[in-house]
Order: structure tokens, then sequence, then C-alpha cells
């Protein structure tokens, strides 16, 4: 409660107060402190709190939200470094050997007992496939955070804290060795990745008091571009955002010189309204990918609405609708079989296949139907 009601509160400041852009990140830096500091002296857990508050931030607020994130980049890695300093003060790998062996036998538990049962007794009323099973119970790294609790029997100065600093010191190196490399391989191998949706290389708040929430976006442009070699065509973009400067070899080109066409590497840069920037990078991004990362080839051939009903569709793209889900739209037999979709989730129907395109909360909002080959 005091996670959530503070989140809220410190949200509401941050919305409302017209502040120096650089107060914004002191102001959440500050309340995150309080919010600690005021569930410590209830006897409740702190990080707690300031983990609630910050989901709570950081999905209300919009104004002022980038120069909070850069700020509290730079001080995670600030404590990460300072972290492993006193980490190094502390580890010598000789005293390790000792509690090598116990300490082994508890991560392999964790890793390939423990750690499993958890997640499949978490995650089966949500009913996710066996490969997202698998890959969420693999990814549960150990890092930073177990090393720095393992640090407060030290702190407090119990007699046996080397025990337990040595045990998660093993257990970390054990996960970042035997689990940290494998991610990538692993989510590859299991089609579970699914393409990026942005290749921003700058994206700026104005943050200009009372106006409404406007953002400069860069973009470079790839050498596979469906730009190169054309003018801009404003059509492309929402109404509410403009193409302001495009960049070439540190030079500013005129962006309505209707002779200007595009190159690879070109920055183009765009004012629009926050909500306006994922339809920008709709309009812009061509990434090179492999075949099975390419936009098509992963979400399919066509987006349709989520409220068409499977009948009409079963009729105009031939393909087999069970008999009792003919009256079903799109999102229903979606939702039928995963209760919280998530972009990237796909139901198959006859011989076609409906992947979630884009989510508005807990709705879904667009859909793609993919052919078979």
């Amino acid at each position: 409660m005091i996670g959530l009601l503070g989140g809220r509160l410190l949200a509401r400041g941050i919305a409302h107060l017209t502040l120096s852009p650089g107060l914004y990140p002191l102001l959440a830096l500050f309340g995150g402190l309080f919010i600690y500091g005021a569930a410590t002296e209830l006897q409740t857990s702190g990080f707690l709190a300031v983990y609630l508050a910050g989901l709570i931030v950081g999905q209300k607020v919009g104004h002022g939200i980038y120069s909070i994130q850069r700020f509290h980049d730079g001080v995670a890695w600030l404590a990460q470094i300072s972290m492993f300093l006193i980490l190094g003060l502390l580890v010598t790998p000789a005293e390790l050997l000792p509690y090598a062996p116990g300490a082994i036998l508890t991560g392999l538990v964790l890793m390939f007992i423990a750690r499993p049962v958890a997640v499949v007794m978490c995650l089966l009323p949500f009913r996710f496939k066996w490969q997202e099973h698998f890959f969420i119970s693999w990814v549960g790294l150990r890092g930073a955070v177990p090393i720095v609790l393992a640090m407060f029997p030290w702190i407090a100065g119990l007699e046996q804290w080397q025990t337990y600093f040595s045990v998660a010191f093993v257990i970390v190196l054990m996960s970042l060795v035997i689990q940290g490399w494998s991610v990538a391989p692993l989510a590859k191998r299991m089609n579970l990745n699914i393409p990026s949706s942005s290749n921003q290389v700058q994206r700026v708040e104005m943050g200009i008091p009372g106006q409404a929430e406007y953002e400069i976006v860069g973009y470079q442009l790839s050498a596979n571009s469906e730009l190169l070699g054309h003018p801009f065509d404003n059509n492309l973009l929402p109404q509410d955002a403009r193409l302001v400067c495009v960049l070439r070899d540190n030079l500013i080109l005129d962006s309505n010189d209707p002779e200007l066409l595009f190159q690879a590497d070109d920055q183009l840069y765009f004012l629009a309204k926050t909500q306006s920037v994922p339809e920008i990078d709709r309009a812009l991004v061509n990434e090179a990918r492999t075949d099975r990362l390419a936009k098509q080839a992963f979400f399919g051939e066509f987006v349709l609405n989520p409220l068409a009903r499977l009948a009409d569709l079963g009729n105009l793209y031939d393909f087999e609708v069970p008999p009792n889900h003919g009256d079903w739209s799109i999102a229903r037999l979606i939702q039928s079989r995963y209760s919280n979709p998530v972009v990237g989730d796909r139901v198959r129907c006859g011989m076609v296949e409906f992947v979630v395109l884009e989510m508005d909360e807990s709705q879904v909002k667009k859909v793609s139907l993919k052919l078979p080959h």
C-alpha cells in the first residue's frame, strides 16, 4: 500500500509541477528514497514499496519521463560499478572452494527444479505454450541483486556472513556462465524472438510547460530502406507529426526541397506527439533481418480488424472454421487461447494463423493474418 499510494502521489507531482527539466529526475529520486524510508520505518519491505512505486510512475508519467530515465540509467551504472568494487574487496577466490560443492548443488536445484516448478505453477492459469514456460524458467538469471542481498548479513555483523556471501557468489557465477550466454540462442531456437519495432537514433522530449507532450525523434535510414532514392511523402506521417530536419554528412538539408532524394545513413528528425511516435516507427523502420524475423514473414500478409467474424474471413480466404466458432470474432478466438495476449501471440484456425500485431492495454487492437506457405 505504501508503494502504490506513494507512487500515485509521486506521479501526480511529476505530472503537475512545472520544473526545470533537470529537477524531474531529482524529484523522482528523492520521492523513491522517501517511500523507501517510510516503508522501512513501518517495518515493511522498502524494496518492494519502491519497486511498486516505480511501476506506477513509469505507467502514469509522460511529462519528464525521458529525463528521469536517462538520469536513473546513469545512476544505475554508477551503483553497479560501486557494487562490483565492494565485491572485489570482499571476495577471495581461494576461500570460495570449501563452499563450492554445496553452492553448485544449490544452483543446479534452483535452475532445473525450483524455478521451473515455480514458473509452471504461477503461469498455469494463463495458458502459455510449453516453449514459453521453458524459456521463462531458463531466464531466471542471478546477478547483482543476490550479491547485494548476500551483503546484508555482513552489514548486520552476523558471524556466518561469509557462508551466505560465498554461496550466493558461486550461484551467480553459475547462472551467468550456464544461463546468461544461452538466452538469445534459446529464444531463437524456440522461435520466441519477435521483430523489434524501432531503429530510432535519438528521442528527446520537448518539455514545454503547459503544452501537449511533443518529442523530437530521429531515425537513420538503413541501406534497404524503401525511402532511398525518393523524396519524402508527408502522407506517410500522422497529422500531428512533421519532418523538421534532414542531416547528411553533418550538413543540414532543406527538408522541404522537392528535389531532395534520400540516401542511406541520412538522419531524419521529426516533431511529433508522443502517442504518434509508434506510427512513425511503422512508416520508416525497415531494418535488415533474417527471413524469419522479417516483419511480413513473422506477422503475416494482412492486417485485420480484431472484431472481424471468423465465418466471413473463412469464406474470403478459403480456410476452414470450426462450426461453433463461425460467429466468433478474431479477438474472441485469441482470448480463448490467451487470457492476457501480447504482441506476437498466435492462434491457428484451419490453415491460417492470426498473430497479435498491436495491443491497447488489455485489448487486442490489430491482428495480422498469416497465410500458409
